[in-house]
């Protein structure tokens, strides 16, 4: 176990920490503008429920809550691959 230092550090740790605090905003600033929107979440949500329904309707056998999870499943591979790129 170590001494816990007083509020104040040593005028390097604190612009160490600074800085540190200083990329991990913009880190997250990245990650938060690679993220859907709400909005987006549920317009291609809305856009599945219709595929679903018309693969349905042209294929009463398949259950619609099936083709729903594969486009999901799709959509979540292809934001996957469009981040990595």
């Amino acid at each position: 176990m170590h001494d816990a230092e007083g509020p104040s550090g040593s005028p390097s740790d604190v612009a160490s920490l600074q800085l540190a605090l200083s990329r991990l905003r913009d880190q997250l600033a990245v990650v938060a503008g690679a993220r859907p929107t709400p909005q987006q979440l549920a317009d291609d949500h809305a856009a599945d429920i219709a595929t679903a329904r018309r693969i349905h309707q042209a294929r009463p056998g398949v259950p619609v809550h099936h083709v729903l999870a594969v486009l999901e499943v799709l959509r979540a591979m292809d934001e996957m691959e469009s981040s990595d790129a």
